[in-house]
């Protein structure tokens, strides 16, 4: 649409082309850069270029990739290298997490871990597609340009109408085959912009902001924690080594204790490795907040303010149902369900812990304290 092409989905599959290109050359270079240089230090190099060059390609027209579409192949290519790069390197740097979690807690929660990376990963695709389409919905943005057909929308299926090339509210582009750029019928000359590509100015914008500029910002953004990674080649080979002593009962480079498991130093932060004790009481001490253990002095307490927030869920998200049905517009249905999802977390997220008040090792619990007994 920013290119006001007629035959802009077949531009349009060429760049995802080129994208699949750039994705598949990308793999091995980002692979082979992150054993030579680090993990950490690929990521934060790859997001601070491709933001940049995000930033700086959403301030190039449409009009002049119309005249010149060879650049769209870099343009592609770029698209594919950051597809690439979400799927190469932050798994890796996942696994190096596991492994240190798994010194702390003396369990594989690979499970855990990754089903949270996939939830996060769905709620960023979701809040995704659906902003960029309200707010493009309220900039005034038809599919089509408004048109029923045209513009790769064959008329001959859409309408039954195989002898035109588009068909839009006052303007019907007649021709001897209907297709893309046959020469029109009954018209003095070939419209600039056909139609059913025809998109106001202010949604040229926003689709440029949401295709290049926030990805390029977000990109910059996330290079900054992408940086600080603190685990690298040779700290996760002590962590593994830190694993495997404390495991064996063998020695990591510092003393031992009586029980047959050894002290183990965490590579990270050079202190000693503290593992929970995984009671019953510890384990729904850690069910709360160091903050809500203090601002609770009772088990009661804490019960009431479970229960008051548990009501206060329950109460919002039938306020939602019953103003979206009320109201019956897109815009706050779509809305309305986002918030929906949230509090679908929230109510099962406290009625767990709540759950877990009831049971035998809350009795044992002195909430006030803010340390796992």
């Amino acid at each position: 649409h920013n290119m006001a092409l007629e035959a802009w989905n077949s531009m349009y599959n060429a760049v995802l082309m080129f994208a699949l290109v750039g994705a598949m050359a990308s793999i091995g270079v980002l692979v082979r850069s992150a054993q030579q240089y680090g993990k950490a230090a690929v990521l934060q190099a790859v997001l601070l270029v491709s933001g940049l060059l995000y930033l700086a390609v959403s301030f190039v027209p449409g009009a002049f990739f119309a005249q010149h579409p060879v650049l769209l192949v870099p343009v592609g290519a770029l698209i594919g290298v950051g597809q690439a790069l979400g799927f190469v390197l932050p798994d890796a740097m996942l696994a190096d997490i596991i492994d240190y979690a798994e010194l702390h807690s003396g369990s594989r929660d690979e499970g855990m871990y990754t089903v949270i990376e996939t939830n996060l990963q769905q709620f960023v695709e979701i809040a995704g597609g659906v902003f960029p389409m309200v707010l493009l919905a309220g900039a005034g943005y038809e599919p089509l340009g408004g048109c029923s057909c045209g513009c790769g929308v064959s008329c001959g299926r859409a309408i039954g109408m195989p002898y035109a090339r588009w068909h839009c509210p006052g303007d019907v582009g007649y021709s001897c085959t209907g297709k893309g750029g046959s020469e029109l019928l009954f018209a003095p000359e070939e419209p600039a912009v056909a139609p059913c590509a025809a998109q106001s100015e202010h949604v040229q914008s926003l689709i440029s902001l949401f295709f290049l500029a926030i990805p390029g910002l977000l990109a910059l953004i996330a290079a900054i924690p992408a940086g600080k990674m603190p685990i690298t080649a040779r700290v996760h080979a002590a962590i593994l080594a830190a694993i495997a002593a404390r495991d064996s009962g063998g020695d990591a480079g510092e003393g031992g204790d009586a029980g047959g498991e050894r002290e183990v130093i965490d590579p990270v932060y050079g202190e000693p490795v503290q593992r929970p004790p995984n009671t019953a009481a510890s384990l729904l001490h850690e069910h709360f907040s160091p903050s809500e253990w203090q601002s609770f002095p009772t088990l009661g307490s804490l019960r009431a303010f479970l229960v008051s927030r548990l009501l206060l869920w329950v109460a919002l998200a039938a306020a939602l149902v019953a103003g979206m049905a009320y109201s019956g517009v897109e815009a706050a249905v779509t809305f309305g369900c986002l918030l929906l999802s949230a509090l679908f977390i929230l109510i099962p997220w406290d009625g767990v812990r709540l759950y877990a008040l009831s049971g035998p090792a809350a009795s044992s619990l002195v909430p006030a304290r803010t340390a796992p007994p």
